[in-house]
């Protein structure tokens, strides 16, 4: 529901620590919703596509009194099943979700507002199967009916296999919820200073089965229930004096998860791993994680007009993080997996239901029992900025700031309870000069940017070796490394109601320090000098639209636009079998809208060249899989505004 009924988008690129904390290293979306307007208005849209795609949404908008306004929006989204099994005549890939957000904003006096936002999606859509297009069959025990599982058809998009056995009944069909309710009360002191309060309460769900192997087998088949609680209230005051504006403030926030997974492994590998103990196949694999944080920050920010031209910006904030986590592997099923381990270290068996995952006692013997671990980490964000106005078409800038990301424990299959152990925090130092100009003012816009970010802990998603199962997929931690590179948009507007855009993305990515690990495929290597994974060095994003008018009171319209993906890596060492190929996408519509914006028709169509795109090919265990976004689609839409 984050794109329901929305006034913008801001995205923000670079650290952005000192105004929106930790974890917002890369940059912010903001996504603004609109707000209740002192004069009656409404909307509507209705969109109709293949597969039976139809998206209806709605708003309405307006005074209940002289004080007191309200706005109401709705979306439903539903579409039939998208993807086909290719060795049955099962299908998948479903959507069907429903958001709504209801606000109030009153004014309680002329200087003091207050805004109250309940908001809320419920998501039943089908998790989307990963297409199986490769095997590794070095691992041993290998179940034959995986050997002999054909791959998915080449070049096939629509295709892909998935199971009907799933723990505890899941399907492959969400049960998913979220919703919100904030509160914003701005009180203006004077003319000069506001003072802002931010309290918002969340809570979310996930209930579902996911397919981890892309076969029909019961060979990776994972189930997930989880639950999210956040809290957050932030005091700032805001305003200017002469040629200084400010912001200063301060905000705590508490959010406690809770995620358990099921993992269904008899005709998997890692369900076979102790076949040679005389053991049966495990079954059932659970795992629990259970995270609490509490962060608290104080921020400032101030800009500074030092001439008419020149101006400086800084920020810093300080942040407080304490995270408190407990996990581990659960001896679930027919207890088979504890038991194999306690044969091979000499250890307990754990109680079926009871934790797995081997602590290692000071005396060398190993207990089955659950970890409990803590991260109290802090840091300091900053940033500074100078603009300089040329004139009133054109402006340069320079940026230095640093920005970090908490460190983070994760929920993996931990044999033994070290395994859980967190990776710290990330740090960035971001460069940035940049130019925004109306080369020529009416016709031409540019904007350019160069930045260097230099890295210390990066967290990147690698693997790590993992007893007896081998090589798994986890959070890893690189000392030091960069991304240095540029981007562009340029918009030229030749004739009344045509527009060119361009826009693209290089970027270089090194691992700058020696770092051990291994690859996907379980082989030790020292990744130094590597790029990162799933990074394409250029992305662009070329666009053309063209309006005129066929009446006074009638406008036509028609447009394009393409998304290019270069090549990458699924894995810091290159390797054939995880390649990530180029792909183009091309999007385009053309239609007729009132003089006056108010009601719009028109036909679309979505990767109308049918391409087959995907960003990942992951090895998970004995799988190689890769999913693959939604063919072509085409469709009509209306939407109109009162």
């Amino acid at each position: 529901g984050t794109n329901l009924d929305l006034e913008r988008v801001e995205v923000l690129k670079g650290p952005q620590g000192t105004l929106f904390g930790t974890n917002a290293t890369g940059g912010a979306i903001n996504f603004i919703a609109a707000k209740p307007t002192r004069e009656f208005s409404a909307g509507a849209s209705l969109s109709y596509g293949r597969f039976n795609d139809l998206l209806v949404d709605g708003f309405v908008s307006g005074p209940l009194s002289d004080s007191i306004r309200a706005r109401l929006a709705v979306s439903h989204e539903s579409a039939d099943e998208w993807q086909r099994s290719y060795t049955t005549d099962a299908t998948n890939g479903a959507t069907n979700i429903t958001s709504g957000r209801a606000t109030i904003e009153a004014d309680a006096s002329d200087a003091f507002t207050i805004r109250i936002t309940a908001s809320g999606t419920k998501d039943r859509s089908d998790s989307v199967a990963p297409q199986l297009v490769g095997k590794d069959l070095t691992p041993t025990r290998i179940d034959p009916n995986f050997i002999a599982y054909p791959l998915v058809p080449a070049g096939s998009i629509r295709s892909a296999d998935f199971s009907s056995n799933y723990v505890d009944g899941k399907t492959l069909k969400h049960d998913d919820w979220t919703w919100q309710l904030a509160l914003r009360a701005d009180y203006e002191i004077n003319s000069n200073v506001t003072l802002t309060s931010l309290t918002s309460l969340s809570r979310a769900s996930q209930d579902y089965g996911y397919e981890g192997d892309g076969t029909t087998l019961a060979v990776t088949n994972l189930s997930f229930d989880g639950t999210v609680k956040t809290f957050f209230q932030e005091l700032r005051a805001s305003g200017e004096f002469g040629p200084l504006s400010f912001i200063v403030g301060g905000n705590y926030q508490k959010d406690t998860s809770h995620e358990f997974v099921s993992f269904l492994l008899p005709e998997g590998r890692n369900g076979r791993i102790f076949l040679g103990l005389g053991l049966p196949p495990i079954d059932i694999v659970p795992e629990v994680a259970d995270t609490r944080t509490k962060a608290w920050a104080g921020y400032a920010n101030v800009d500074y007009h030092i001439t008419s031209s020149l101006t400086a910006r800084a920020g810093i904030r300080y942040t407080d993080t304490r995270t408190d986590f407990s996990g581990c592997v659960i001896n679930g099923g027919n207890g088979v997996y504890s038991a194999g381990f306690a044969r091979l270290l000499g250890a307990p068996v754990a109680p079926v239901g009871g934790c797995a995952s081997f602590i290692i006692n000071p005396n060398g013997t190993y207990t089955p029992g659950q970890y409990v671990g803590g991260l109290k980490e802090d840091n300091i964000s900053w940033r500074g900025v100078l603009d300089w106005q040329i004139n009133r078409d054109a402006m340069v800038y320079a940026s230095v700031s640093r920005g970090y990301k908490a460190g983070a424990f994760s929920n993996i299959s931990a044999a033994f309870a070290k395994q859980y152990d967190p990776v710290p925090q990330e740090s960035l130092l971001a460069y940035e000069i940049g130019v925004k100009a109306d080369v020529v003012p009416g016709l031409l816009h540019v904007n350019a940017a160069l930045f260097y970010y230099d890295y210390s802990n990066k967290q990147l998603l690698g693997t790590i070796p993992v007893p007896v199962f081998g090589s798994l997929t986890a959070l890893v931690s690189i000392p030091k490394s960069n991304v240095k590179g540029g981007e562009f948009d340029v918009t030229l507007r030749p004739t009344d109601g045509l527009a060119l855009t361009a826009a693209g993305t290089y970027v270089k990515t090194r691992v700058d320090s020696h770092f051990a690990g291994t690859t996907s495929f379980g082989a030790a290597a020292d990744f130094h000098g590597a790029e990162f994974p799933n990074t394409p060095k250029f992305q662009a994003n070329p666009s053309a639209s063209y309006t005129w008018p066929v009446s006074n009171s009638l406008n036509a319209f028609v447009g394009g636009s393409a998304v290019y993906r270069g090549s990458s890596q699924s894995d810091f060492i290159p390797d054939a079998r995880l390649a990530e190929p180029s792909y183009t996408t091309v999007d385009a519509q053309i239609g007729v809208e009132s003089a006056d914006k108010k009601w719009r028709v028109q036909l679309w169509g979505r990767n109308i060249t049918n391409e087959l795109t995907y960003s990942t090919v992951v090895r998970r265990v004995e799988a190689l899989l890769r999913t693959v976004g939604k063919p072509a689609t085409y469709g009509v839409s209306a939407s109109f505004r009162y």
